[in-house]
């Protein structure tokens, strides 16, 4: 091969480099605009509930109750209920668990003044497998709610090329259903939830829930657990009291041994229940093994109100 071959040969390697590096570069400019808008159309869904919620937490000046944890808060607590028993305002914060802890501690905790109590109900998946800092789900949440983005860690950043694309898709999805709600004359999800931030559209609604092998589990996260202690101590330094409460959990999905562990790991940090306190049977389930039915909301709250008022935590 001539030298000159060679030499062009190298020219045109360097060239597709150059084009490669490129396009990535404008992939990597355009996804946070991509990201963005596909955010503005599905405010219609799940993730949209977040401005009221926000709404709320910032606007309550008297010592308020902050609920902070995934779905099964969302889906399954009566806030209205929740505040007869207890007097005092309720704010349901609760919207998906793989949006991450440090998101959801990061997000309520500027709003936290003194006399505020919170109680944090994580989902089983957060103390094992679920990574404090989130899933795409915590990618979606910021760009349907853009105020979001200023609680995203530098790891959390990082991770945006990874996992913002299907973050978009997820938006595009929200949205379609959205439109195919909104021509049919019927709420949207963000529109179905009352003031305190519970989802009430599966009301009337009886259990679709279908009871899968007991998934396998490993050993706790340390990592979760050192999140969940900082973000204790951090509130407190803001004159609020946390509470650690249990999500509710369908008898089928866990066993006792996985009930134990939780309840072994969080003794340190006061817990105001045990783990197993919050398993019901599974006709409780709406449509998995967290999600309360409409109806069966009640014995949780009841059974939290309880909890609360029981602990010398707060008083």
């Amino acid at each position: 091969m001539s030298s000159s071959t060679s030499s062009s040969n190298r020219r045109n390697a360097a060239r597709l480099l150059l084009r490669f590096i490129a396009f990535t570069a404008l992939l990597g400019l355009c996804l946070p605009i991509i990201l963005f808008l596909s955010g503005l159309s599905a405010r219609g869904g799940r993730m949209g509930t977040a401005f009221a919620k926000h709404a709320r937490l910032a606007a309550l000046a008297e010592p308020k109750l902050v609920l902070v944890g995934g779905s099964s808060f969302q889906y399954g607590v009566d806030s209205p209920a929740l505040e007869s028993l207890l007097g005092r305002p309720v704010v349901n914060m609760g919207i998906q668990g793989s949006i991450g802890t440090e998101y959801m501690f990061a997000e309520v905790e500027p709003s936290l003044k003194a006399g505020d109590w919170v109680v944090v109900a994580l989902e089983q998946a957060h103390f094992y497998n679920l990574d404090p800092e989130g899933e795409t789900a915590l990618y979606r949440a910021a760009s349907v709610y853009p105020s979001g983005v200023r609680h995203l860690t530098h790891a959390q950043w990082l991770h945006l090329p990874q996992k913002g694309w299907v973050a978009a898709l997820g938006n595009l999805q929200d949205a379609q259903v959205t439109a195919l709600q909104l021509a049919a004359g019927r709420e949207t999800y963000a529109a179905q939830s009352n003031a305190q931030g519970d989802y009430i559209g599966h009301r009337d609604r009886v259990s679709a829930y279908r009871p899968a092998s007991t998934p396998a589990v490993g050993d706790i996260s340390a990592h979760a657990l050192e999140v969940l202690s900082q973000f204790i101590t951090r509130a407190e330094r803001r004159g609020a009291c946390v509470m650690v409460s249990h999500a509710p959990i369908a008898a089928s999905a866990v066993t006792d041994k996985v009930l134990a562990d939780i309840d072994e790991a969080v003794a340190p940090l006061g817990p105001i229940s045990r783990a197993s306190d919050y398993r019901f049977p599974d006709s409780y389930f709406y449509d998995t093994a967290s999600h309360l039915t409409y109806d069966r909301r009640i014995e949780r709250t009841t059974k939290l109100a309880q909890d609360i008022e029981r602990s010398p935590r707060c008083h």
